[in-house]
């Protein structure tokens, strides 16, 4: 599981945000791994690629530590603890990704982006890593 969070120093947040991973052996406890896999980063979404490999896609700070603006970045993985340095996607404002699979084996992502219309949707992407939409 990846999961986020910004360090704080009491009750405020002080730095950007970071993605964690945590370990479960039956999917009810769980233990948070050591070391931050993506700093400037929130809500991440996995996807494990036909190879083993892993895609993490995530909502960036354009400027660490300064919250909103932002844009969706992917960053990949061979063992799913040390990413790459992200890379970003040209959806600017895009926030939450998450995924579905199609039956011919591309990938339809939906995410938020704040307006009207929201959530949204890209158009289908055959799978790969690290790669701008």
């Amino acid at each position: 599981m990846y999961v986020s969070a910004r360090p704080s120093s009491g009750r405020l947040p002080t730095g950007p945000f970071q993605i964690y991973s945590a370990t479960s052996p039956d999917l009810m406890s769980w233990t948070l791994d050591a070391g931050v896999r993506q700093t400037g980063g929130s809500a991440p979404a996995a996807l494990a690629n036909p190879d083993g490999s892993i895609m993490l896609v995530f909502n960036a700070e354009l400027r660490l530590g300064t919250g909103p603006p932002s844009y969706i970045s992917t960053a990949s993985s061979l063992d799913g603890l040390s990413f790459s340095p992200k890379v970003p996607t040209n959806i600017l404002g895009g926030a939450d990704p998450a995924f579905v699979a199609l039956a011919d084996g591309r990938l339809l992502m939906y995410y938020i982006d704040g307006g009207a219309d929201s959530p949204r949707s890209t158009q289908p992407s055959s799978r790969g890593l690290a790669r701008p939409w």
